[in-house]
Parts: C-alpha cells; structure tokens; sequence
C-alpha cells in the first residue's frame, strides 16, 4: 500500500491546478511528526480531548510560544527552515467484527497558495505567534472547509469527490481529505478564540481580495492528509467505517490547526522573490524556489521526532495497530450531543508537555492595523471594490467627475468618506465608515476622473476612498442677507428619506424666487431652506440629508418662476440654504378685522365655493356680500374675486408676500395673489340676510350672477317690454306655467324652472337699477337678476274654447314652428287641427292665420314665448268663438286626447295624392288583376324598393323615395282592391303608400319569392317531369348553379339567374305539384318562384331517400351520367347483383339501366342533368329476368348502405383488380387449362411471391408490388378457372385480375404429400435442379432427400420414378397439377416420382444454406439392451437438442427422441432422434464417434474408462473430395485435450480412439459409472452380434484412416475394401437391382444415405448395403471383373448377389464449383490429415429392412 502512495505523492505533485494570477508552492515530502493528545491551541497546557496527527517542528508541545518552537532543531517537513506545526484528527477505522478501532495512516502535503489582494500587493509572511484554526470537531453538517476524495484507480481516474468521508466503497489509493485554512488577517490579533482575527477571501476559500476589516494578505494553507483506510480490510465501504478521533462518524468534524513557526526573514524574502519564487502565475514545489531551496533537506525531516517526547497512550500511538476505544474519552457518535464516558477515562500525564504560552496580540513591531489619518484634511486611505463599499451614506452620478467634487458634496452633507468609482456610470459615494467586508484592492484605482484627467476616479466597480479628518473645512457661498449656500442636493427616492420629508412647511408660488423662500422660512423661524422644481419652497430644522446627496451646483439648473435667474434646484434636486444667520425684515401689510391669513390655492379655492363673484370688490364688500348670503367666510383672490363659504378648507399656508396683488375696488388693499388666497371671517359684516330680504316684494330669492356662464335660470323664458315690474314679470312666468321669475338691468323679465345655484348668489348691492314700470323697486341690474318665487301665486284660464285645457302656449310663428305637416281648411276649428295631427301621428297641433293647421311632435321655431293674448288676434274660420294665433303667433294645444282609429295593411305608411304627371313613386310601375297590398310590396321588395302604392284598385307603383305628393287624409283612399275586396288600393289621384322593405311572399316553403305572371323572364335550364316537387326543382337549378327556381303548370321546373317581376297574389298558383300534391306549382299562366339562395340549400347534391330494400327512385339520365363512378354490363344483370357490387366497390350508390347495366358511385351527380321521374319510366325488366332494371336512358337507383351483398367470401382473395402493369413484366407468369386459383397461389408462395393474380381462366402471374389497376366489379371476374370452375381466374380476354395474397391456408401444399413437398413442375433443359443427381430402382422422396441433404442440398426433386436430383438454391418454377406428375417411386409406390419431363419438387424449409457457419447439432438414437460403462447421456422418452460450440462435438443417446440435422463450423455429424449439446468435460464418445466399436451381445457389457478425459474441441469439417464421391477424403480435426477411451466387447473385437479425435459428451451428462445398453457400427471391422441384440443407433463421426480395429478377418484401410465372396444375403438391405447407370460411387452415396456402413455392387448393375462383412471372404480382383452398367472403366463385382466389390459408404460432395459446407479457407484444409466420415445405419439383423426399403424409414424419415 506503501508503494502506492509513492506514486500518489508523485502524481499529485505534479496535479495542481492554481487559479489566473495565483501563485502556490507545494511540499510533498512531509513526514508525521508524532500522534498525540496535544492541543496548544485550543488546550494550551492541557491533554488535548482526542488525538491528532501532528507534522513540522520538533518543539510541539501543550503550550505554544513562537520564539521557542522557532527554534526547533528540525522539522519533520523538508523544508527546514518551516517549524511551524499543523495538525488534524486522527482518522480510525471501526472494526465492528471485533470491536477495535484501527489507526488509519496518513500521506501528507501542504500548499500555500499565494494568491493576492490585487497585483500590485504581495502576500505577507505569517505574523510571528499567529495560530489557526479551520473547520469545528462539532460540525454535523457539510463545510465548505474540507473536500474529501475517494481515490479508486492509480491514475486517480474514476475517482468520488463527497462532502464526508462517507464513501459507498472503498477507496483503494486512499481517502484524501483537503483543509482551507482561512488567509486574511486583522492585522493585530494572533488568536481569537471565535477565529475573527482570520477569514476569507472575496471569491471562495483562496482567491480574491480580503475584506477591509482583514486586508492582511497571508498564505493560504491546504492542507492534504490521503488516508490508507484500505489497509484494513480491503475492499469494504468506507460509509459508518470511519470516525475521527473525537468520535465523530459523519465526517463533517474535520478540522486542522496552525501555529507560526518560520524563519521569517526567509519567508519574507521568498514572498517578495517576483519572477522566481513568485509572479510565475503556477505553482511550484518549494524547491524550486531559490531563496527556498537551501533549506530543502529530506533526510532531516525523515529523522525528526519530538524534542519532548510523543504523549503515550495506555495502548500505543502506533498506526494500523486495532485498538479497544478511541484515546480519550471519545465514544462515536453521529448526530446530537455528543456522549460522555462513565466511568471516566483517566487522563495522560502531561506535565512535560507544558510551558509559557506566547502572547495573543500581535506586538506594535508586528502589528498592521490601520489607523485613520488625524489631520485636517482630505486623505486618500485605500481602493476597495463596489460602491457598498461606504455605509451610512449617498451616491449620486456625475459624467464630469473629479475628487474635489465628490468631496465637497460629502463633506457638504456632513460625510466624512469619500469615494469615486464607476457603476456604469461615474458614481460619487458618501459614507460614516467603511464597510468591514468590503473587498481590499490596493493599487486598483487608476482610471482617471472624466472631469480631471490627471486625478484618479478609481475604476469599474472600483472606488477610490478618501476620509476627511476631524476639522476639514471647505469654501460656501454666502448671500447678502446672511444665508450660506449649501449646495445642490440630490433628492432620495423616497422624500420622507431626505431633507424635504424633514421639512416642517413648504409652499409652491408662480412667482417663487430665492428671497421668497428664504423669507418664508425665515419667519418661521427654521434652519434651513430649500427651492425645488422652480416653484416648491421647503422650510425645516433638522439636516436630514438621508439617502439623498449633494451633488455639483451645476446638476441644479431650473430657474425660478419668479425670477428665471435664479436656480431653484430641478425636478430632482434642491438648491438649499443655511438660514440660521439670516437677517430678513418682516412684512406690515394691511388687513380688515377677521384676516385668517394668506393660504395657498392651486384648485380648490379652500373650498369656497358655495358662492363667488368677479368684480370690483375690496376685502370689506367681499366680507359683506358673503355675510349677506348668510356664510361664515370670506376670501378674496387674483385682486377681484370673492369666495363664500362655511368651511374652509385650510391649505398651505403662505408667506404674506405670496398675497399683494391690489385690490379692483381699492388699489391700497390687497385682495390675495395667484394661486394664493387672502381668507377672513364675516364676523365684522356690516349686512345680514333677514335685512336684505325685508325690502323686496314677496318671494325674493335674492341677486344673482346672470351673464356668460353664470346664467340664473336654464332653460329660461326671457322678453323685454316697457313699462315692466316685478309683478308683471311675475305674471307672465305665471302663465308661461314657470315656478321662478326674475327682473334684469330695470325691464327685462325671465321665466325659469330652477332656483339660482348659491354660487351665483352675489350680494343685493349690486341689484341697484330701478324698475322701468315701478320706481319704488329694483329690477336688478345689467348681468345681475333679482330672482322670485311664484309657488303662492294663483291665476285664471287664459284661453277660451272646448279645447281650451289642450292649450299649451302661445309661439312666435314667423318661421313655422310645428312643419310635419300643414294644411289649410276656410272652415278651420281648432278641434279639426288636433284630429288631423293627431291622425297623422303628431303630439302638437298649431293654428294661425284663421285657417291653418300645422302638426309635429316638437316646436322646430322661434324660442320666444308670449303670453295667450298674443294669440288672441284671429277668430278660427270654422269657430268664431275661438281664437286661431295671432298676427305672427300660433296657438299651440296637445293631441294627446284625441283618439283616431286607421284598419290598414301591413307596412301601410299614408294615403298620398298622386298625380299622373308628376307620379309620387317613378321607379316602377305595373297593372293585375288580381292585385293585393301585399302582392305590391312583394313585388317592390323583390325589386329593391323602398316603396309601394296602390291605386286605382289594380295598379302598383314601386319606387326608392317618395318623389311627389302629399300625406292625405286617410279617407281619400277608398277604392277596393282588385284582388282583395278587405283592403282599398287608393283612389282616382290617392294612393295608398306601403313601406316595401322586409315584404315577403310566404307559402310556407323557405325562399319562396312569390307567384309571377312573367315566367318568360326564366333565362335558364327547364325539364319537364310527371314526378315533380318544389325540392326537385330547386336542387335542379341549385346544381346548374342558378338563382332561382321557377315551377309551373304543376309539372315544369325552369331555372335562371334574374327573379321575374311581376307578382301576383300566392293563389293563383294553385296547381298541385305531380310529384307531391302538397305544394303548389304554378299554373299554366303562373310561376311559383323560389330564391335559391334563401331555400336552406347548402348541397348540390340530390337529398334522396330510400325504402328498406334501399330503392331510391326512377332517374332519367342527363347530359352525363348521374352514376359516373363505375360501369359494367352483366347479361344475368339483377338488381342485387348491381347493388351488391357496387358496395363491394365501396360506392353508396347503384342503378340498373337498361335491363344488363350497372352504374355505380358515392352520389347521384347532381351536374348530370338527370332529374327523377314517375315509376313508369323504369319499366324494363331486369336481364336476369329479376325486377326492374331501369329503361333506356332511364336508372332504377338504389342505395348500397343497408344492401347485403352476394359477393362469397373466398379465402386469401383481395378483389378484382383491372389490368395495370402487374402482367406486363412478371417475375414470375405461365398459363395453361388446368389452371386454378389454389396452383397459382402456391406456385407464388413457394417462388417468394406476396402476390398471386389469375386472369382469362388460365394464366398465373406472381409479384410482389400491387402494380394491377383499380378495384372492379367482382363479377367483372367472370372467368372460371379451367383447372377448377369453382374458382374464379379474373376475367375472359384478361381484362381483369383476381388478386390472391400467398399466406393463407390455401397457398400451402396439400395435405397427404411427403414433408418438404413443393409441388410438380416441368423439367428439361436446362434442369431445375443442376447441382447433382442419381438414378436409382428403389428411388422415394426421403431417398433423393437422404442423397441431396448428405451431398449438402436443401432441395430435391424425384422424376421418371428412378431419377433424383439436387439443387442448391431453391427454383422460383411454376407448378403443375400435382396428378401430372404420374411416376410412382419404386422405393415408395404410394408417392410419385414426377414423371417423364416432369419433377416431384422438395425443399427443406429453414434448412441452412450452404454458406451458414453454425453450431452443429448431433444426435445419437439408442434404443437396445446391453450394457456399456462410460459417461453417455441418457434421456428416455424425450428431445435433447443444443448447439455444439466452435470447439467441440457432442454426440450424446436420446432414446425414443426426435432428431434434427445441422452443420457447424466444427466436424459435421448426423444424428438418429435427438440432438445433442457442446459441454466440455471428463467424457467417452458415445458410439461411432471417432472410433470403431465392436458389435455386443445383450448380455455383454462394453466399458469406457470412467477416467477418460475429454474436454475437446473440433474443428469445422467439409464435405470431402472434389467429385461426386472422395475416397480418400479427410476431415480436420483439432483436439484441445487427449481422449484416451476404450471401449470392448466379448467379441474380441476392440477399438482404440486416437487422442488426436475429439468429442464431448451430451447436454446432460451422466456419472462415469452409469451403465448403458449400446451397441456400435463401426467404420471398421465389426464382429456379427446375436439376433436377439435390438440395436437403433446412428452417428456421424470422424475416423482416422490410422485407426486400427482387430476382427476375424482383416478389412482393408481406405474407401475400395477389395472383391469379395458371400451369401446373397450380406447385401440384401436398400437394394438396387437392375440399374442401368450404376457405379460405385452411386452405390456408396446410396447405402450412406441409408445410413449403411458398407456397400456392395455386383452384376454390374446391383447395389446392396450392410453394416457388418459377416460371411464375406476375400477374393482376388479378377472376381470382380464386370463392368459396371453406369461407368464401363470401373468394375462392379461379379456374379450377381454372390461376388461383391466392396466399399465404405460414403457422403456425396459437392462439385467444385459449388460451395461448400466449410470458408474454404486454407488453413482449414491444412490441416485435413487423412479422416474420413462415414455415415451409420442400423444393425440388419432387428431392422425389417424390406419395410425400410418400402417406406424409406431411417433417421430422416421425419424431415
């Protein structure tokens, strides 16, 4: 572990990072000094309260005192010139298992980082006697003090960073855990016991400035001890293992201490190294730096120990030593108090630890403590950041700053701090004192000020700080008067902060000036004044500058408004002034008795507002009028107006100078000011109310204002007249019906309805002038009116007549006053006139000139009034006794009382005359007969016009204004209607007049416009139809895109784009509709009309509807078809069948036509041109002799939603499909009559194909892109096939397509046809399957299968019966019937072998190609007694299958088990029945693996070293040879372990597996002693077993042409065993006979795929097989002389079924230019060494073979 942190050492050394501009050195070589209960900082003289790991001097004690360990003789750092001392708690381990606490051990390093104040300071060595302390030992929470790292990897990669020591792992480089001692000190205390004599920078725990109230720059120590906590037990978690030595668990206890012990020349001298030890901006070990370095000594250090001694504890101070507690009384503990120890722990002896301690204040020598500069005068004492740097003071912004500036405003505002910095902007701050944590910047401030270039401003957010000593004066400005200058004051935000919210009066004035203010303030007797926002005036005591600040003079530059050369601040600032030596005279104006003072008054006139006047007024008639109205108050203001009122509202008071403007009435006196308002009691009023009010006639009110806008009464009544009095003033107001009357300037009078507001009330001096028709009274004067009240005054009628309390008033009529209408009448009577106004719906009616009427609703002439004698003048021409107006006078009554009754049509307006050369309505006109009201307007409305009028009985006139004529009594209007006897249409010159607009014709069917006798105007398209209605016709028209629809004679609809004009009444079109008798269309003379546009129709589509067979209606055919969509004819042609196709299609709609015709699509086209008609018109019966099928031209329509279709569901159809381009360029096509939808199906499927497609009956074509054309009717496939009429091949002359899809059921094979089976197709030239073939007398499927598979083809074919042939890739043919492949297989007769020309097609599904590198399967099928002992798997009654890996070959038993076949990048074998698995381990090889075993009697037991050991591993193994069969092939095989198994049998026949072969056992594998039955063929010699042996085992194995087999008679090495003599019984098993191509290697492939392990041919044309030469005996060659039947250069045996050429079977290669099973790679091949693979099959003696050879059974029998 040690060595390890060598290198940690050497890694860190060389990590540091340092900060931009700092600089730090590092010392790395550190040793520990001792671990000890000492303290002397915290414990001086004490036994410390837990144990610490100390490094530095030699002299640490329990004291602590620089001089002495200064002195030290060494140090256990290596730089030796350093004996201060630093420590931290010892960190333990917690050994919970046994209760123990281990010492962990510590590498330890330090730097000091050296970072500075600003550039311009360097770093200051320690303070001789300094002591730090960093972290609390009774923090419970995370501290930015300490980082703690968990090093997990050498190069420290991966590495944990936390905030404890709490780590989830272990930390196999160590624990490291860093320390920040604080760097800036106060400069005079060595030690507080809260730690304030240190802190920390401005920008985390080493970089940045001090604070002011620490700017002493030292070295920031960081302290590193990297911890071993993997010393002991390794590999366990660090979180709840650790505590420190006060027995914190957490983590966060840490802490560390310092106590000075340098060689402080030394120290200072490297502090001040620039460009060597420091300025270098990185960091550096300590050697490196010069004035360091020969004080570098590592053997020193290494030997230091304690001067006093190490404080021993009871069990040792020695590391990674477990001990039973904690020293000292230090329980663990996590969160809470901290626990105590009972019984106590007796303490340590630390008696020769103790001494003198050193002192705790630094001395005066040693000390840096600022100190404020005592004399008078400004001092720059430092550069500090921010503009907080000053508290308790102001800023204020300044663009031409300069120091003198900035210090004058502060020491204006009393400030005795000073700064000049940007923010921004320039900023000058005042201040009381320096912010303590404001950041120290020496040598920072050096931009210079924008008003002084050669001065310094400081910098961005940098402030330059001056103080102002005790006694610092500066220049004011000094008014004549004795008032100082202040200065220009910036006003606080927030004004209560500032001297305006000290100020106890202020003022605004327009004429404020300088001296106003000064002397307002002044005489109130305050210290100071201020001016602001050119008007404002401030008075106030205390100097309350706040947050506001004095800025330059020059900041204050709005003048006065009294006088503009003055300054009077600005809008945010205030010009102040020092009043306190001022010396102003006071005012001495004059005021009458009850003078309140003078008051401001911006608005509000202190609400005095009760009443007021302008005029010629003095404070003393103004005191009198207000008191003779009866106010408490006056006020006078601006030198002529006077204010009344009973509660003032009191204001700012003003000085008195802000009240001097003289007087209107008295230029001496001064009635207020602007804006400023002179306030006096009525107290010393010389008039009262009750005496005014006692010298005027009854009802006086008083004087009021009566000129401009103060006028006395609204809406008055005014007339002059000579002589005049109050009493006939009063009279005539009386009779004009007002409640006031009022005399003005001696001879007007005034009528009104309101009492004058009290703000007009002036007093009755000024209501002097003499009535013109009484002297002894006033009538007011001129703009001044004496108002009455005449609520006590009575009066009689004042006009004669049974109308007479109708009467309103008499008007002045010169201009007409009442011109709704007029009319004269020489019998006129005021009661006539009010009938005949009220008729015409007026309120008023008017007479004048004896004979006249006028009617209105309101007086439209002159205002002017008269009393009713006025109108007295005309005696009425039909009424002497009454009186109808005067000479210019109308006499006005109400109609309100008369009742007139009028019984007129809707929209009637008047009876209007009307003359025939000059017509009141010009626009239109037109004669009916009949006419009714209504049928006018309908007609004008129609039109757009405004109007309508009938006159005459017939005649209508329509027009947009009422061009001539006049209003006529309603009675001149009496003719009866032409078309209605209840209603009059005018008279001979009267028309009855209708207002037009909203007149509409109504039927009861929306957008009827109405009946019309001019339906030639219709512009548009008509039919003519027996099944009419309003709705067809409108939506006909609606389609054409017409406006209007037009019905007539009940059965004609006509469209157009202009509306007819000429309406006549609704019910003379009275024609039922034919085809809905409930509506009415027109007759042969009318047209029902309809506009379009308003008929709610939104569609051009047909609204149609259908009964429940879904029968829409007859349709004759328009200019297009109305069902465009789809066609096609049919000569069986029903309804069912249009409809039912149609919806197969997905169209809504259907119509028959024309007997065989179907039409389909969404929607009736409603652009067509067809309309409906009567049932009759379809009346053509169907083509399928079922319903109607519409006519010629003619549809019987029909809606498909609720049809059931006919269509059958055929499985895997997707439809009839037109052409397209899917037969243009098939992949795949053919034709022929025996065609059917299943073949194609199948033919596409097996090709690949996703698509089938038939057409014309016969043709098949396969693709994959649905290239056909649009969906047809699925009776446009009409074409049967001709291989299967049920089936449909799309249409006769292929213009349709069935399409199929390939994936259903019935694109399979059918059932009852051998497994892998594809299907009989056509074979020539070239082959479908080129690759390899054979011919054979007992050929079958599962032979040909057996033959291709083992040569390494996945397809197969059998034709002609006998003919076998193997492809590699799968062909994409077309397939026959399968009953045209006609030859039975000999070797199956139930199964055909193709036929002449025509091939039986197999392919293995799913079978890997002959490229597929893959794990190989092998299996073994046992099924016999015996027994053998080995390691075998064994698994009854079951499937064992796996993957053997790329190393070994498994060959394992699975009785009863199914098999599969698979090839592998290792040797290839097959298996009987079952798979088997790869597993390396201790195993024999099942039989026939690598080795010849010998045939065993059932009672016998064959044996295999149960020590055997094979964990081997086989190479890929490929098919051998270059031809059709390899006899001398090999097979590669690597072993990665030697197999050393034997395995006997009683028949002396032995086998020995060459430890070259390799094998693993299956995937369960039994115990080495597990016995069973088994018995093995061979591939050499094998001794004849019982008859009673029942063997069924097969293998694929590889065999060494060098393995060696003992028998009865020796059997040859190689593939050509020689010619040999027997029974004709040897080889009697898979025979073939009579082969006229027979050769050897035919022979050899035939009885492997048989699974045989011998072949024999005789007779030059028979081919037997065996799996034992029991019988056989050796002859010479020249036995085996005839020729064979297949290959005249070759010999098969000799006299049929006795002489035998013999062979080992063999596997059938590949060719060479097809691939093989293996990469072909050529170390592969290398590596070949003479093996061969044979394949094995049964034992004949328990086998029937005869059935074998009829049914082909053998292990791939189930393929």
């Amino acid at each position: 572990m040690f060595s390890r942190f060598v290198y940690l050492l050497a890694f860190l050394a060389s990590a540091v990072f340092v900060q931009a501009q700092d600089d730090a050195w590092h010392l790395d070589y550190i040793y520990i000094l001792a671990n000890e209960e000492i303290d002397p900082i915290v414990s001086p003289n004490q036994q410390s309260t837990h144990m610490h790991k100390i490094i530095g001097g030699s002299r640490m004690a329990a004291f602590y005192n620089s001089d002495y360990y200064s002195a030290a003789s060494c140090s256990s750092l290596r730089q030796q010139a350093d004996k201060s001392n630093y420590w931290m708690p010892n960190l333990y381990v917690i050994d919970s298992d046994s209760n123990k606490y281990v010492p962990v051990p510590a590498l330890v390093r330090f730097y000091y980082f050296l970072s500075r104040n600003s550039q311009y300071q360097n770093v200051s060595p320690f303070p001789k006697g300094l002591r730090i302390l960093t972290g609390n030992p009774m923090n419970k929470s995370p501290t930015n003090v300490a980082v703690f790292t968990c090093q997990i990897n050498q190069d420290f990669s991966g590495s944990l960073l936390g905030n404890s020591f709490n780590f989830n792992r272990d930390c196999p480089w160590g624990m490291k855990t860093e320390l920040f001692f604080p760097p800036c000190w106060d400069g005079v205390n060595l030690y507080k016991t809260d730690g304030s004599h240190m802190t920390w920078p401005d920008n985390g725990v080493r970089s940045g400035s001090c604070p002011w109230s620490h700017p002493i720059r030292l070295p920031a120590i960081q302290l590193e001890y990297t911890w071993s906590t993997s010393n002991y037990n390794p590999g366990q978690a660090l979180a709840g293992k650790l505590a420190w030595a006060n027995g914190d668990t957490t983590g966060y206890g840490v802490h560390g201490d310092f106590v000075e012990g340098w060689d402080q020349d030394l120290l200072r001298r490297a502090l001040n190294a620039n460009g060597t030890c420091v300025g270098v901006y990185h960091s550096m070990q300590m050697g490196e730096c010069p004035v360091l370095a020969p004080t570098m000594n590592d053997a020193a250090a290494k030997a230091c120990k304690p001067e006093r001694g190490e404080l021993q504890e009871p069990f040792g101070n020695l590391d990674n030593v477990p001990i039973p507690r904690l020293p000292g009384c230090n329980p663990t503990w996590g969160t809470g108090d901290k626990p105590g120890c009972n019984p106590a722990i007796a303490g340590l002896d630390i008696s020769g630890m103790t001494g003198q301690d050193g002192a705790y204040v630094a001395s005066a020598a040693d000390t840096q403590l600022f100190k404020l500069p005592t004399t008078p005068g400004w001092h720059n004492i430092a550069c500090l950041k921010e503009i907080t740097a000053l508290t308790g003071g102001v800023s204020y912004t300044d663009a031409s700053m300069t120091v003198e500036s900035c210090q004058a405003s502060c020491l204006s505002a009393g400030y005795q701090y000073a700064g000049t910095g940007q923010v921004g902007a320039w900023n000058c701050v005042c201040g009381n004192a320096i912010r303590p944590s404001a950041s120290y910047f020496p040598g920072m401030c050096s931009t210079p000020c924008p008003g002084n270039s050669a001065q310094q401003c400081g910098g961005n957010y940098i402030f330059n700080i001056w103080y102002a000593a005790n006694g610092t004066t500066q220049n004011s400005t000094t008014l004549a008067d004795g008032t100082q200058y202040v200065g220009c004051y910036n006003n606080p935000g927030t004004t209560s902060q500032g001297l305006i919210g000290a100020s106890t009066y202020n003022f605004q004035s327009g004429s404020m000036t300088t001296e106003t203010c000064i002397a307002a303030c002044h005489n109130l007797k305050t210290n100071w004044a201020l001016t602001t926002s050119a008007k404002w005036c401030y008075c106030g005591n205390e100097w309350r500058f706040g947050t506001g600040s004095l800025v330059p003079s020059s900041y204050c530059t709005v003048g006065c408004t009294g006088n503009s050369t003055q300054k009077c601040g600005d809008y945010y600032r205030s010009s102040v002034y020092n009043i306190t030596d001022a010396s102003i005279e006071k005012s001495s104006v004059y005021h009458p008795p009850g003078w309140q003072g003078c008051y401001q008054d911006l608005s509000g006139r202190l609400a005095l507002t009760n009443n007021y006047w302008t005029g010629t007024i003095t404070p003393q008639t103004c005191i009198n009028g207000c008191s003779e109205l009866g106010y408490s108050y006056a006020g006078v203001e601006t030198g002529k107006t006077c204010y009344c009122g009973n509660s003032p509202q009191i204001t700012q008071r003003l000085p008195v100078s802000q009240c001097s403007t003289p007087c209107s009435g008295n230029s001496t006196a001064v009635c207020g000011g602007t804006n400023a308002m002179d306030l006096y009691t009525t107290a010393g009023a010389n008039t009262t109310v009750a005496s005014v009010k006692a010298s005027k006639p009854a009802g006086y009110l008083g004087c009021f204002q009566d000129s401009g806008s103060n006028i006395a009464f609204q809406n008055y009544y005014s007339y002059t007249v000579n002589p005049m009095s109050v009493e006939i003033c009063k009279q005539t107001c009386m009779e004009l019906g007002y409640s006031y009357a009022g005399v003005e300037n001696g001879n007007q009078c005034r009528c009104g309805n309101n009492v004058p507001t009290t703000t007009q009330y002036v007093s009755g001096m000024y209501c002097n002038k003499v009535c013109s028709g009484n002297s002894s009274e006033t009538c007011g004067a001129g703009g001044l009116l004496e108002a009455y009240a005449l609520d006590n005054s009575t009066m009689a009628p004042i006009m004669p007549g049974q109308s007479a309390a109708d009467y309103i008033t008499c008007y002045e009529n010169s201009n007409r006053g009442l011109t709704g209408y007029t009319y004269y009448d020489n019998g006129m009577t005021i009661e006539k006139c009010r009938t005949t106004c009220s008729e015409f719906g007026y309120g008023l009616a008017s007479v004048y000139l004896s004979k006249y009427c006028g009617c209105g609703n309101s007086w439209a002439g002159a205002t002017q009034k008269y009393p009713a004698s006025s109108c007295q003048y005309y005696k009425c021409g039909g009424n002497s006794t009454e009186y109808c107006g005067g000479q210019t006078q109308a006499a006005v009554y109400n109609t309100s009382e008369v009742t007139v009754t009028i019984n007129k049509p809707d929209g009637w307006v008047s009876c209007w005359t009307d003359a025939g050369n000059a017509r009141t309505l010009q626009d239109y006109s037109y004669t009916a007969n009949p006419l009714s009201a209504k049928a006018c307007r309908v007609a004008c409305a129609n039109q757009g016009y405004q109007y309508a009028g009938t006159e005459a009985g017939n005649q209508c006139f329509c027009g947009n204004k009422i061009a001539n004529g006049a209003k006529a009594p309603t009675s001149s209007c009496n003719v009866k209607c032409a078309g209605n006897n209840n209603e009059t249409c005018g008279a001979s010159g009267y028309m009855d007049l209708y207002n037009a607009t909203g007149a509409v014709a109504s039927n009861g069917i929306r957008g009827y416009l109405g009946c019309f006798t001019d339906d030639s105007t219709f512009n548009g398209n008509s039919y003519v139809s027996d099944w009419m209605s309003v709705d067809s016709c409108n939506q006909w028209c609606y389609a054409r895109g017409s406006a209007y629809a037009g019905i007539r004679n009940g059965n004609q609809c006509k469209c157009s784009s202009v509306a007819p004009t000429l309406v006549t009444t609704s019910a003379s079109c009275n024609n039922p509709c034919t085809g809905n008798s409930t509506q009415n269309c027109g007759t042969a003379t009318t047209i029902a009309t309809y506009e379009l546009a308003n008929t709610g129709i939104k569609s051009a589509d047909f609204v149609v509807t259908s009964n429940s067979t879904g029968y829409v209606g007859c349709f004759r055919e328009g200019s297009t078809r109305m069902l465009p969509s789809y066609y096609f004819s049919s000569s069986s042609m029903t309804n069912d069948l249009c409809i039912s196709n149609c919806k197969a299609l997905g169209y809504a709609f259907a119509g028959s036509e024309y007997a065989s015709q179907c039409y389909c699509a969404a929607k009736l086209d409603p652009t067509s041109g067809g309309y409906r008609v009567a049932e009759s018109g379809c009346s053509q019966q169907c083509a399928g002799k079922v319903g109607i099928c519409g006519s010629g031209n003619i549809l019987s329509v029909y809606s498909t939603l609720n049809a059931t279709t006919t269509v059958a569901t055929v499985e895997g159809l997707k439809g009839c499909y037109s052409q397209g381009t899917f037969g243009q360029t098939p992949a795949l096509s053919y034709s022929g009559g025996y065609m059917t939808a299943s073949l194609c199906r199948r033919t596409c499927r097996s090709a690949g194909f996703s698509i089938a497609g038939t057409t014309n009956g016969n043709t098949c074509v396969c693709g994959n892109s649905a290239t056909y054309g649009a969906a047809a009717a699925p009776a446009s496939c009409n074409a049967p096939c001709q291989g299967n009429t049920t089936e449909t091949c799309g249409a006769t002359f292929s213009s349709a397509w069935s399409i199929y899809d390939t994936t259903g059921a019935g694109s399979n094979t059918p059932a009852g046809f051998p497994a892998n089976y594809v299907g009989c197709v056509n074979d020539g030239n070239p082959r479908v399957l080129p690759n390899y073939s054979i011919t054979n007398g007992g050929m079958s499927s599962d032979a040909c299968r057996k033959i291709c598979v083992a040569a390494g083809y996945n397809n197969y074919g059998t034709e002609a019966g006998t003919q076998c042939y193997c492809g590699t890739s799968k062909p994409a043919v077309a397939l026959l019937p399968d009953s045209q492949c006609t030859s039975k297989c000999p070797g199956a007769p139930t199964e055909a072998c193709g036929a002449g020309g025509k091939m039986s097609l197999y392919a293995i599904a799913g079978a890997s190609s002959p490229n597929t590198t893959a794990s190989v399967s092998v299996s073994a099928s046992a099924s016999a007694t015996g027994s053998v002992s080995g390691s075998v798997s064994r698994s009854a009654s079951a499937s064992a299958s796996a993957s053997a890996s790329a190393s070994s070959v498994s060959v394992s038993r699975s009785a009863s088990s199914s098999s599969a076949a698979a090839s592998s990048s290792a040797s290839s074998s097959r298996a009987a029945s079952s798979s088997a698995a790869a597993a390396s381990s201790s195993s024999s090889v099942s039989k026939a693996a690598s080795s010849s075993v010998a045939a065993a009697p059932a009672s016998s037991s064959s044996s295999r070293p149960a020590s055997s050991s094979s964990s081997a591993s086989s190479s890929k193994a490929s098919i051998p040879g270059g031809g059709a069969i390899a006899t001398d092939g090999t097979v590669s095989v690597t072993s990665t372990a030697p197999i050393t198994s034997a395995v006997t049998a009683p028949a002396t026949s032995s086998v020995t597996v060459p430890s070259s072969s390799s094998s693993s056992k299956a995937s369960s594998a039994a115990p080495a002693s597990s016995s069973t039955t088994s018995t093995a063929a061979a591939s050499s010699s094998t001794s004849k077993a019982p008859a009673s042996s029942a063997v069924t085992a097969t293998s694929t194995t590889v065999i060494r042409s060098s393995s060696t087999t003992s028998s009865s008679a020796a059997i040859p090495t190689g593939t050509a065993l020689g010619c040999w003599t027997g029974g004709n019984t040897v080889f009697s098993s898979a025979t073939m006979t009579g082969h006229d191509n027979l050769t050897p290697s035919m022979c050899q492939i035939w009885c492997n795929a048989n699974y045989y392990t011998y072949s024999g041919l005789s007779g030059g044309n028979t081919c037997g097989c065996s799996n034992t030469l029991d019988g056989l005996t050796s002859a010479p060659a020249s036995s085996c002389s005839t020729k064979c039947s297949g290959d005249a250069n070759q010999s098969c045996g000799g006299t049929i079924n006795n002489t035998y050429s013999v062979f080992r079977a063999q596997a059938a290669t590949r060719p060479q230019n097809a691939k093989r099973f293996d990469s072909g790679s050529a170390s592969i091949r290398r590596d070949r060494k003479g093996e061969r693979r044979v394949v094995h099959s049964q034992n004949k003696k328990n086998v029937n073979e005869q059935s074998m050879k009829r049914r082909g059974k053998g292990v791939f029998a189930h393929w």
